[in-house]
């Protein structure tokens, strides 16, 4: 019935905004009882807040005495009653006319009040739960310290019952109670609340009010309370205690090694390795995942190396004695290595049912949630390679500590990538291992929210806060999370609370700062104790099981410890990335010209845009002029030089990537990759007119969300998954990449001296003094070249191209024509070697007549220029007889050139650097 009385009455009464409004039509259908009915409405009505209470009110007088309200709702009521069915106007005359009718509605309204703390527990109960191991909210308010007082609204004496009331019984069938009720539909006062506590405020709870989708919510609802109720296997008991003893006897042999070494434990949060084992297992062997890609702090990291990816002891141990392997080649460019809490590696496990997982934990430098995008990349990437359309196959899951959680800002910026659809990876699980304190800032200090995660509901996230003592929870907690994700591609956040047992590192004391937390912690009992003891008691193990258990991974421990102290480590073969199963293109690398008839053809399907396309007027005269300039071999400028070189790369069967900050149009109107329907919006891509239908996603351009952090750590992330890509990140402004340095200086730059790691990572940076102002102007080239560990007396012994890029971090070039920027990007793919690009990409040149080139130029034989030589010497004086010789670069090469012959200077010579680093020492001096 209400579906007419609230539905169509909408447009009468725009106060009533409450979206049950509109949830509720169906359940008021005419073939609905009235009874089910009315139950249900006033259970929504009261779940929606004070406007659907306040109409809820109005139609409760109104039942009962149409006279009881203003004119305006009798109307409003009674013209929209003759449109419902019949039955429910038989239902109100009765209501109306029997007698009793005052506790009928006491009932009514009793209900309705029970529904609203359902409500209040959905959203509030996370706030009083106890997932704090240690109670360190009762410990601030003995010590003075104000904490925020628990919400009236989770005591049912809140909304009027009293102790009387508990035994009560009440018809509870409604959408809002699903999944808590489904046993009956008759529930006592104290049962409801009972159950309330259970699933809500003990040692796990959730955060899911703030999901807006109707179905998310049903679900989680119904699946809390079915993982909740159902107890763990034997089985599933015995490998959870089983991973947290290993981890605990990790820990304590490596103390006992190890006793001065940083380690950067997991004690506190030991809980968190075994829950990760179960996610591993879990994906596996029910859904069948062949990919789990983490990304991690320091913290807890080897436990998770040793314990979770098995890998061999003996490297592990060996990496505490920094038993490293040295360089074979004295002079050949090595690793400087990292500290072994920030290595990545990879390891692949077969599971019982005979199905394999590939884990891999992706190396990272010390700044905190530097990793997060970085690890969306590289799932992007291999879901891309696999072929998975789903995101079934490749599962990423983030790990982070709460105080970077609430602080850092790349945290907002990646999970901003959830819903774009060139970098969503269907969701990602997010793992807090929170220690409850930041070094050493305590929450209160460190954040203004209740919880760490409150920026998870910026993307309609669920949260799962659980207490880290016990384990079975923090297990069910993973499962939930990993069940969420794979059936709605979304974000989940598990916040595993527990404590931090020593210092920020093993050799600090906590005690200066917070002695009150350390002398809680220094009584705890670890949770490889209290698991342990209480799978004892309940038969599971018994004690000689559990002793065995820590014994054997003990002598494991001691054989690996004595392999270790001979053992010569080779950080190569612990790559967080491997390439083993991705072959790296061979082709000519530094000669990239392309055959002028095939270039004539793949012109002329990149330029043309179909009939069914109205293009804007200006763009079509700029796709006339790009056919026109390569028919006619020249005036070919940067826009249709990048356009040719993609097309070539991608017939030579390697893949384009480009994103940014409106890098589709690009930041100058230069590029265009898409053509806009002028009529529909409808866009189509003209370069992918040389591919075949199943071929278009080869190339992919697309607009970023406004960040430059969180973006470019996503295509490294990318580029060190697959080498056959070209990924490349334009900055709208060059100046911009500032944004981005932590990703610049900690990966770009250093990745490979460090872990290994290469990259073909090219960035874009438009560049030039064009009168944009200071910080549009500069790409901040000095910064970059800074960077470089360029060896001029190194790369003078031998000056050959592979070998001087194969010894250089980056490459910095600044290209003054169309056609040398086409054969620089095709250079940074084809070869067998890959390093960053730093390109100081033009702004005046892009459209700059004499910057244009010749089809010619894009010929077989041709390679990047390096160094252009003086250009113009039959219009010098003798080469003896030059009084300088300029070495510049870009379109300053330009305004000089044009200086020169404005003054009619004929005795200065111009050199054009191209390539800036690695420098062309020996190339430049032969042309001086």
């Amino acid at each position: 019935m209400l579906s007419k009385i609230i539905g169509r009455g909408l447009h009468s009464f725009k106060q009533i905004k409450s979206p049950a409004f509109k949830t509720l039509k169906y359940f008021c259908s005419a073939n609905s009882s009235p009874d089910a009915m009315y139950e249900h409405v006033w259970g929504n009505l009261a779940a929606e807040g004070q406007d659907s209470m306040y109409a809820a009110q109005m139609l409760d007088s109104w039942i009962q005495n149409p006279k009881s309200v203003h004119h305006s709702w009798d109307v409003y009521f009674t013209s929209l009653l003759n449109q419902a069915p019949q039955e429910f106007s038989e239902k109100i005359d009765s209501i109306r006319d029997r007698p009793g009718q005052e506790e009928t509605y006491k009932e009514i309204r009793d209900t309705m009040k029970i529904l609203s703390l359902f409500r209040a527990f959905l959203h509030r109960a996370h706030e009083i739960a106890q997932w704090d191991p240690l109670n360190l909210k009762k410990t601030e308010a003995q010590s003075g310290v104000k904490t925020a007082e628990s919400p009236p609204e989770l005591d049912y004496k809140y909304f009027g019952f009293t102790e009387a009331d508990l035994d009560r019984q009440f018809i509870l069938r409604t959408e809002l109670t699903s999944g808590f009720t489904r046993q009956k539909d008759v529930w006592t006062l104290r049962e409801v609340y009972n159950n309330l506590k259970h699933y809500f405020s003990e040692e796990i709870s959730y955060e899911l009010a703030h999901i807006n989708n109707i179905e998310e919510q049903y679900w989680l609802r119904n699946k809390i309370s079915e993982i909740q109720d159902i107890p763990r296997t034997k089985e599933e008991k015995i490998r959870t205690f089983k991973t947290l003893s290993d981890s605990e006897a990790f820990t304590e042999f490596c103390k006992s090694k190890f006793s001065t070494t940083k380690r950067f434990g997991i004690e506190g949060v030991d809980v968190g390795i075994s829950a990760l084992d179960t996610l591993a297992h879990k994906s596996a062997v029910t859904y069948g995942v062949k990919n789990i890609v983490i990304g991690m702090p320091h913290r807890g990291r080897l436990n998770t190396l040793a314990i979770v990816f098995e890998k061999p002891l003996d490297e592990l141990l060996a990496e505490f004695q920094d038993n490293v392997k040295e360089l074979e080649e004295k002079d050949s460019w090595g690793s400087t290595g990292d500290v072994k809490y920030h290595l990545g590696t990879w390891r692949e496990r077969e599971y019982d049912n005979g199905h394999k997982l590939r884990l891999s934990i992706l190396a990272n430098p010390s700044h905190l949630e530097a990793v997060d995008p970085v690890v969306l990349g590289f799932v992007k990437a291999q879901q891309n390679f696999l072929q998975d359309e789903n995101k079934e196959k490749c599962v990423p899951v983030v790990i982070h500590g709460d105080a970077a959680f609430a602080g850092q800002g790349i945290v907002y910026e990646t999970l901003q990538f959830q819903d774009l659809k060139q970098y969503s990876v269907g969701g990602t699980i997010h793992v807090v291992f929170n220690n409850q304190i930041g070094f050493t800032t305590v929450p209160r200090q460190s954040r203004s929210g209740i919880h760490c995660t409150d920026i998870m509901k910026t993307t309609d996230s669920p949260v799962i806060h659980v207490n880290a003592d016990f384990p079975e929870l923090v297990d069910k907690a993973f499962e939930l999370a990993l069940d969420y994700r794979m059936k709605f591609q979304k974000d989940v956040a598990i916040n595993v609370v527990g404590y931090r047992r020593f210092g920020h590192n093993e050799l600090d004391q906590p005690s200066f700062t917070q002695p009150l937390m350390y002398s809680i912690i220094q009584q705890k009992k670890p949770v490889y104790q209290l698991y342990a003891e209480k799978l004892i008691k309940e038969g599971t193990l018994t004690e000689q099981e559990v002793q065995d258990i820590w014994k054997q991974y003990n002598q494991k421990l001691e054989v690996a410890y004595e392999q270790s102290r001979k053992k010569k480590i080779d950080y190569s073969k612990w790559r967080s990335v491997s390439w083993t199963n991705i072959s790296i293109k061979k082709g000519e690398a530094y000669y990239q010209g392309v055959n002028l008839d095939l270039l004539r053809q793949i012109g002329e399907k990149i330029t043309s845009i179909p009939e069914d396309i109205t293009p804007h007027k200006q763009i079509e005269k700029i796709f006339q002029l790009r056919k026109q300039s390569i028919s006619e071999g020249v005036g070919i400028d940067f826009g249709t030089a990048e356009s040719l070189a993609w097309a070539t790369l991608l017939i030579d069967g390697y893949k384009i990537r480009l994103s940014g900050q409106d890098v589709e149009r690009g930041t100058f109107s230069h590029r265009h990759a898409y053509v806009f329907d002028q009529n529909s919006e409808r866009k189509i891509m003209p370069i992918r007119n040389i591919l075949p239908s199943e071929m278009v996603s080869n190339i992919t351009v697309s607009n970023s969300h406004l960040s430059e952090y969180g973006v470019l750590g996503f295509e490294y992330g990318y580029s060190i998954s697959d080498p056959n890509t070209l990924v490349m990140w334009e900055a709208q402004f060059g100046d911009f990449a500032n944004e981005a340095q932590i990703i610049i200086d900690n990966f770009l730059v250093s990745g490979e001296s460090k872990w290994g790691i290469p990259t073909a990572l090219t960035l874009l940076l438009p560049h030039g003094f064009d009168g944009q102002g200071p910080e549009h102007s500069s790409a901040r080239l000095e910064r970059f070249l800074q960077l470089v560990d360029d060896d001029p007396i190194a790369d003078s012994k031998k000056q050959v191209r592979k070998f001087q890029i194969t010894n250089s971090n980056i490459q910095v070039c600044s290209p003054s024509t169309a056609a040398n920027y086409f054969h620089l990007l095709r250079r940074q793919i084809r070869g067998d070697i890959r390093k960053p690009l730093i390109v100081m990409s033009p702004k005046r040149l892009l459209r700059f007549k004499g910057a244009t080139s010749r089809l010619e130029d894009f010929k077989e034989g041709i390679r990047f220029t390096r160094v252009y030589p003086e250009l113009y010497e039959n219009q010098l004086v003798a080469p003896e007889k030059i009084r300088n010789v300029v070495l510049c670069n870009g379109q300053l090469y330009y305004d000089l050139l044009e200086g020169r012959d404005a003054k009619k200077v004929n005795d200065v010579a111009l050199l054009r650097i191209e390539q800036l680093a690695p420098f062309p020492y020996e190339l430049s001096l032969i042309h001086i």
